[in-house]
């Protein structure tokens, strides 16, 4: 009888396209810094990135590549990335191709769903980002957030 083989897990971190600034994210327009060139692109994308407890990027991930007005969403892949890289903490972006950041009907329902999930896991969604051309519009600050924090936010939805 031959034997059966299991499966080995294989994490590989590489460097992506975006540069890391040195230091803390405190606020989203750090995260529009990194990533601000996201809004040149001419499909929607959602980008997952992920901190370690002092809040340094340990990783982000391009979760989806969609079509110029939509792209697909699969909370349970953004969430098994956070546990992977045993991050508590995480923030999403995602594009819009047409310039303009405003969050559409189903931006404002996958934020709902995915904090709502997220926090089932003790995982905390700090932000949700929506970057376009040349601006972007940020969760946390349209509820006049400050920094980001350690602690969940009110999110008004």
């Amino acid at each position: 009888m031959e034997g059966k083989y299991i499966r080995k897990l294989s994490i590989r971190l590489v460097n992506g396209e975006y540069s890391n600034i040195e230091g803390v994210i405190r606020f989203p327009k750090d995260i529009y810094q990194i990533f601000r060139k996201l809004g040149n692109k001419y499909q929607e994308n959602l980008i997952g990135i992920y901190f370690d407890e002092k809040m340094r990027i340990i990783a982000y991930d391009t979760l989806s590549i969609g079509s110029k007005n939509t792209t697909l969403y699969c909370p349970d892949e953004i969430l098994k990335r956070a546990i992977l890289l045993n991050s508590k903490r995480f923030i999403i972006i995602h594009n819009h191709p047409s310039g303009n950041p405003n969050p559409s009907p189903e931006d404002k329902d996958m934020m709902i769903d995915l904090r709502n999930r997220s926090r089932i896991l003790n995982i905390i969604l700090l932000d949700f980002v929506i970057i376009g051309h040349n601006n972007y519009w940020s969760i946390f600050e349209k509820n006049e957030g400050g920094e980001y924090m350690m602690g969940d936010i009110d999110w008004g939805y």
